[in-house]
């Protein structure tokens, strides 16, 4: 019995150091400095934001509707990842005329996804903004930039003077372009022709809404992609209903068919705008 106690006290230290040294270890591999920068996941350009109005438009000499001052409000919404966890984000913005400004700084531990709203209107953005830059910092201080355009809005009501069958106009002035197209027929269809012009793009479809107004369905390239509803309380002009982001320089054929939704079979196509 005595020889054998010595022994067991020395196995016993003998673990007791292993598990010191096996902590050691540990503590130091834990400690190895995180040189990963966070991933960031920005679209290449911002979408409209449906449910929102947009301004009203001003006819210029060859009769087309363009935004002077107004439009409606485009919005980047991003994600953001990294291991050590995302603890903050900044947005800087660059105006032509003054360059780069810091406007927004979130301080939100392990945020996930954010976003940016900017108005925007025919010719120019507001205030000449034509560049956002997203800077995401992970909690051991890596750092990822992205930057992005801005982007103007273009209108497009393509349907010209002649009223297809089972459509009428109706002329406002509460409408882009003072008209609509309107129809209570089941299945009567307004098709629309887009072009991606070699770069990523966002459509919306501009409607109206009200007590009225039903629902449609809404094609793209003769899929049919959604089914919207133009019901209101309210009679509201000018509202984005649909928007969809499209890719490449080839045409993209729009169609909503309407549904004549039964006690509100009516809907007013307003125009695109892209």
């Amino acid at each position: 019995m005595t020889t054998t106690l010595p022994r067991r006290i020395l196995a016993i230290l003998g673990a007791v150091l292993l598990s010191l040294l096996a902590l050691t270890a540990t503590g130091r591999a834990g400690a190895a400095t995180d040189t990963t920068r966070p991933t960031v996941t920005v679209p290449a350009i911002s979408s409209f934001i449906v449910g929102e109005q947009t301004d009203d438009t001003i006819i210029d000499d060859g009769g087309q509707p363009w935004f002077a001052d107004g439009g409606a409000n485009r919005r980047f919404t991003w994600t953001m990842t990294d291991a050590s966890g995302i603890c903050r984000y900044t947005l800087d913005e660059h105006f032509s005329a003054e360059g780069w400004t810091l406007t927004a700084e979130n301080h939100q531990t392990h945020v996930t996804s954010a976003q940016f709203t900017y108005f925007a209107d025919s010719y120019e953005n507001s205030d000449d903004l034509d560049q956002v830059r997203i800077n995401v910092f992970d909690c051991a201080g890596n750092k990822t930039s992205v930057v992005r355009p801005t982007s103007h809005i273009d209108v497009e009501k393509d349907y010209g003077p002649t009223i297809p069958s089972g459509w009428a106009r109706t002329s406002c002035t509460c409408a882009i372009g003072d008209s609509m197209l309107r129809t209570s027929t089941a299945n009567a269809s307004l098709s629309t022709v887009v072009n991606g012009q070699g770069t990523n793009k966002h459509v919306a479809l501009v409607m109206a809404k009200g007590p009225g107004r039903g629902k449609a369905a809404i094609y793209v390239d003769n899929v049919k992609v959604t089914t919207i509803d133009t019901y209101a309380s309210v009679n509201t002009n000018r509202v984005i209903m649909w928007d969809r982001g499209l890719t490449g320089s080839a045409n993209h054929t729009i169609k909503v068919v309407n549904l004549a939704t039964a006690g509100r079979p009516r809907i007013d196509i307003d125009a695109y705008v892209h």
